[in-house]
């Protein structure tokens, strides 16, 4: 609900799942919430600037959260897929199955290769 001015005055906003959409409702105790931090050309973090994403309690039980991330990831360019020294390119669908990189937790990815079968 907003008042006249714009502001949002609810005393309780429900999250959605990043993955499934679901809401995540109050007594979900296995949900998370996971910020990751953007990062400049240089691979700094830019302060004050993450991606926020909320994972439900379900996804978290069937053990698909690494999963459900990772095509929200690469759609955001967080994460590269790498083949020897080169960037490969990623068909969506497959990128649940390879072997990723996150550029978020400051790694060079210059000098870190990862071969994916």
């Amino acid at each position: 609900m907003e008042n006249d001015r714009g502001d949002i005055v609810d005393l309780y906003v429900p999250r959605k799942c990043s993955a499934t959409n679901r809401i995540i409702k109050a007594k979900d105790h296995g949900s998370v919430q996971i910020s990751i931090a953007k990062v400049d050309e240089n691979g700094r973090a830019v302060a004050g600037e993450n991606h926020v994403y909320a994972l439900c309690g379900f996804v978290r039980a069937m053990g698909e959260s690494d999963d459900a991330m990772n095509p929200i990831n690469l759609a955001l360019e967080c994460i590269g897929v790498w083949v020897g020294h080169e960037k490969a390119h990623v068909i969506p669908e497959l990128a649940a199955s390879s072997i990723i990189h996150l550029e978020a937790f400051g790694l060079d990815l210059r000098r870190t290769c990862w071969s994916v079968a």
